[in-house]
């Protein structure tokens, strides 16, 4: 393979993950008129220490565990301003 080949396969994965992140962005945005109308806060520190916790468990290879934490931490960083935004 060349470093060409191996781009190309690294756009086909941004391109699905860009649709799953709108996805989870459009549910972030459902959540976010849930807990309006229920007065609720927009940030939840036991369900987001879970889901990393989760997230670090599903993570076949030890060498990414770390990074996919970060990851996740960023995505849910980005969930909780659209929700406030949305306030």
């Amino acid at each position: 393979m060349q470093l060409d080949d191996y781009r190309a396969k690294m756009d086909e994965i941004d391109d699905k993950l860009v649709r799953l992140l709108e996805q989870r962005m459009d549910v972030s945005r459902d959540i976010s008129e849930f807990k309006s109308k229920e007065n609720m806060p927009t940030q939840d520190m036991g369900r987001e220490q879970y889901k990393l916790y989760v997230v670090s468990e599903k993570t076949g290879n030890p060498l990414y565990k770390e990074h996919m934490k970060r990851i996740f931490e960023a995505i849910m960083e980005q969930s909780r301003k659209l929700q406030d935004e949305l306030k």
